[in-house]
């Protein structure tokens, strides 16, 4: 391997999403349906969903679309790197994924009560619903995943082996922040290809792409900022078959509006559960009896009564 490709190479690992985006341990919440609590509860494991299956149809494609609007603030003025650049940002923005790679997130909120989540996540079950609190650093460390440390190529020829990373941050909303994040990371390229004479360089395009899609997880549209999102993510190489490398839980699809949302659903530690809230419509005492039987012999943490809450909304009919 030739100088350039290491030196890229250790561009592209030396640029960490801590970089742009605080990964600081906060209180976060997981607001979802009766049938999804339970789910949880039973399992002890949160669903992360490909993220261009969510309802947010830019999802994912969000930050390609804000370098082709804003390619002139956020570019150098170099017309080879710059067209470089945007034919790579149209290409994936028609076709987001590549080499097999798909990105799996789970959403949670720094807002504890918040009456927009509660209807938006329990409108089909007349406002009732659960709220589940997290610290964020404490439920990274926690996620279990089982490393599947067998060395079979499978058909893909990807070797398995090392657990793949997960990362979380709370979302980005604002544009002008948005572009400040994208430029520095352009900018760090385009410096590296100026130092080896290779501003039209294709691949070294592609990987700062690849870099961008990744950043990108944490970028949403501000019409979404009431939501104050945190979010949790997942970077899974599917093999040819249709088995992940490196883990061994699978593929799972889940229909959803006439769609298959490809899904998979990874193990938390019981004690990384602080506390439940639940809407405000529920009878508090009957919610807590519920609860408590329903995590029985999982959540011991639950025998203290008072880490089930409920949401402090008023109620109105």
């Amino acid at each position: 391997m030739d100088s350039y490709l290491i030196d890229l190479c250790e561009l592209s690992n030396s640029i960490e999403y801590t970089s742009f985006f605080s990964n600081a341990s906060k209180d976060i919440y997981h607001y979802t349906s009766p049938l999804a609590f339970q789910s949880i509860i039973e399992n002890q494991k949160l669903r992360f969903s490909d993220r261009y299956y969510l309802n947010d149809g830019s999802e994912g494609k969000a930050i390609m679309q804000l370098c082709l609007d804003e390619l002139d603030e956020v570019a150098p003025d170099d017309p080879k790197f710059k067209e470089c650049l945007k034919e790579e940002c149209n290409k994936r923005y028609k076709k987001p994924q590549r080499d097999n790679f798909y990105v799996f997130q789970c959403s949670f909120s720094v807002d504890q009560d918040s009456l927009c989540l509660w209807n938006y996540y329990t409108k089909g079950d007349c406002l009732r619903g659960y709220n589940l609190h997290f610290k964020s650093g404490e439920l990274r460390r926690k996620i279990e995943m089982q490393p599947d440390k067998c060395c079979d190529k499978g058909t893909s020829g990807r070797p398995k082996g090392r657990t793949p990373q997960i990362i979380s941050a709370k979302v980005v909303y604002k544009k002008r922040e948005q572009k400040k994040i994208v430029k520095q990371v352009i900018q760090q390229f385009y410096n590296f290809s100026v130092a080896h004479s290779r501003c039209d360089e294709k691949f070294t395009i592609e990987i700062l792409v690849d870099k961008l899609m990744i950043l990108g997880v944490f970028f949403k549209k501000e019409c979404f900022e009431p939501e104050h999102e945190y979010r949790f993510a997942i970077s899974l190489y599917l093999n040819n078959d249709g088995t992940y490398a490196a883990i061994k839980e699978k593929q799972e699809f889940l229909e959803k509006d006439g769609l298959f949302v490809p899904y998979v659903d990874l193990k938390f530690a019981p004690e990384a559960l602080k506390s439940v809230y639940v809407s405000p419509t529920l009878d508090l005492e009957r919610a807590r009896e519920s609860i408590l039987r329903l995590s029985q012999g999982k959540f011991p943490q639950f025998s203290d009564v008072s880490l089930i809450k409920q949401s402090g909304i008023p109620l109105r009919y």
